[in-house]
């Protein structure tokens, strides 16, 4: 059996196991959580750790040694501060350095991987049968089916399952939720980390960790070429949809 093939059979057998992913109604958290992904795509997986902290969201890509921190402002807007944990190095972009790459800054966008809102949904079905209000959605078209687990009260994704003409092309699974100190946590870590804003790459370019980020190709014209969930080049116009 070609690496294919067993990544579809893997897939499979994923999407008939949406629900036996860690029970989020178990989890009595606060503002301040962590929650871990599995993204299973036919190129391969990848993992995603979630985090919310008060008016802060982050999003780690263990595998590829990112995080991407965004903060909410006063005007309901976002700045980005994108970490290379390897490094322990980091690029911070206000919010003005967003709209000149035509990346969005708006808070509601980004505090969240991702809602029912991003699909347009009906209503869906309300399961409370695992302790709190789960919200099931189902949509269909000719080519396409989209099915999300929702926990209403937690505001945060549980499973999602994307199918296109009969194939499975991405699979979310929460996998962990957990609370997370306020002091000591992985966002924390990443907000003290050296970090160049945006705007002053461009007069850094002798530093060796940007010569070395330029070289491996994750900052070209300033942004990052990172591989996302469904395998596609994250860069700071894409980052986060």
């Amino acid at each position: 059996m070609n690496t294919m093939a067993k990544i579809y059979l893997s897939l499979a057998f994923l999407s008939t196991q949406v629900f036996a992913n860690v029970n989020s109604c178990d989890v009595e958290t606060n503002t301040n959580f962590q929650a871990s992904y599995e993204i299973s795509t036919p190129k391969g997986e990848n993992q995603l750790k979630y985090y919310r902290m008060n008016n802060v969201s982050a999003f780690e890509y263990p595998n590829q040694g990112i995080t991407e921190i965004w903060t909410k402002t006063q005007t309901d807007r976002a700045f980005l501060i994108r970490g290379f944990d390897r490094n322990k190095r980091g690029i911070e972009y206000e919010v003005i350095d967003l709209s000149m790459e035509n990346q969005s800054s708006s808070w509601n966008k980004k505090k969240n991987i991702m809602n029912p809102d991003n699909f347009d949904f009906d209503n869906g079905v309300v399961d409370k049968s695992q302790g709190c209000s789960l919200l099931h959605y189902t949509k269909r078209t000719q080519d396409r089916e989209i099915n999300m687990i929702w926990n209403d009260e937690k505001e945060i994704l549980v499973s999602l399952e994307v199918k296109d003409l009969g194939k499975v092309s991405y699979i979310y699974v929460l996998k962990e939720l957990k609370n997370i100190d306020t002091k000591d946590n992985h966002i924390t870590t990443v907000q003290a980390y050296d970090r160049t804003d945006f705007a002053d790459i461009g007069d850094n370019e002798s530093d060796p960790f940007f010569r070395k980020m330029i070289n491996l190709g994750f900052i070209s014209h300033h942004e990052a070429n990172i591989i996302d969930a469904q395998g596609n080049s994250l860069s700071l116009a894409h980052s986060h949809h």
